[in-house]
């Protein structure tokens, strides 16, 4: 591929790569100077520009730039150090780890920028945790852990190498559940790493990271078993108790696997909780959480025995 010049500048590319980063209405910073001082715009003001940089994340107007200010954690940046690959093989590099990434834009020099573009706001204390895994697990510049982060603007140019930042690939904005079914896919053999919990696909209910989830206790909320259901079921909920989980988060997950819980289920994840915690749950208590989840369209039924 050659190198574009400035106006070779593709502005359908940069409009559609903008509406996957930003909401309409939405204000972010765009500039030519990493040390610039500039004012907080709305992002439509930016359409048919060639600036050189902008922030990643969406931000607060009448504002500056930084970490506090932003409005909504949604988006993140993965950055290569790897400027001995040529950009086909970045892009076949993070489709070959199945990187959920949304945009791939060029930096103007050496390497591709992948954005992760998430459906919903997350938070800041959830996008901080998230951010700092997801540099471990891709091996990426540790800078992009900044929600506030200035990354290359779709279709802009970067000066000092008269370089159109051209943008690569465009998709769709990516599901919280898909992200975390990802990241702890390529992480199930790790035996430190934080796991991503997704048993709820409502981001904004999200409490974070929940401690650590053995593989097996992953492979059994994901896929079940065919066999020994009832004790594999009470070690992956004593795990999953032991990491912090609640009672409604490990009957949902249980619950997921045939979108059905049994009377069975529910005497294996008190026995559980009783295990862990050294304290029974009460009736009530699970009465409510079997309202909740049946709401959900999982549903409670008296089935035959699972073993």
């Amino acid at each position: 591929m050659g190198v574009k010049m400035k106006s070779e500048i593709n502005h359908q590319s940069q409009i559609k790569a903008l509406q996957l980063l930003f909401n309409p209405g939405e204000y972010s910073f765009f500039t030519n100077n990493v040390k610039s001082s500039a004012p907080i715009v709305p992002v439509e003001s930016s359409i048919g520009k060639s600036f050189e940089y902008m922030s990643i994340n969406p931000l607060l107007p009448n504002t500056n730039r930084c970490s506090k200010n932003v409005k909504e954690y949604r988006n993140f940046l993965i950055e290569y150090d790897v400027g001995f690959y040529s950009f086909d093989e970045q892009i076949e590099h993070a489709n070959l780890i199945g990187l959920p990434f949304s945009l791939a834009i060029e930096s103007g020099n050496k390497s591709i920028h992948f954005f992760v573009c998430l459906k919903m706001d997350i938070g800041s204390e959830r996008y901080n945790e998230i951010a700092s895994s997801l540099v471990e697990a891709c091996k990426s510049d540790k800078a992009v852990k900044d929600p506030a982060r200035l990354a290359r603007f779709p279709e802009g140019l970067r000066i000092e190498k008269n370089r159109i930042q051209t943008v690569r690939q465009i998709k769709e904005r990516v599901d919280f559940d898909v992200l975390s079914e990802w990241y702890n896919k390529i992480n199930i053999n790790t035996p430190n790493a934080i796991r991503l919990d997704s048993s709820s696909s409502n981001a904004n209910n999200y409490n974070g990271f929940k401690g650590v989830l053995n593989s097996s206790t992953i492979s059994f909320f994901t896929v079940g078993t065919k066999s020994n259901w009832n004790n594999t079921l009470f070690s992956s909920a004593c795990n999953a108790f032991g990491a912090g989980w609640s009672i409604e988060k490990v009957a949902r997950a249980v619950g997921k696997i045939n979108w059905r819980l049994e009377p069975g289920d529910i005497s294996t994840i008190k026995s559980a909780f009783k295990t862990i915690h050294n304290q029974k749950i009460s009736l009530d208590e699970i009465n409510e959480v079997i309202k909740k989840l049946n709401i959900e369209g999982i549903k409670f039924v008296r089935g035959t025995t699972k073993t």
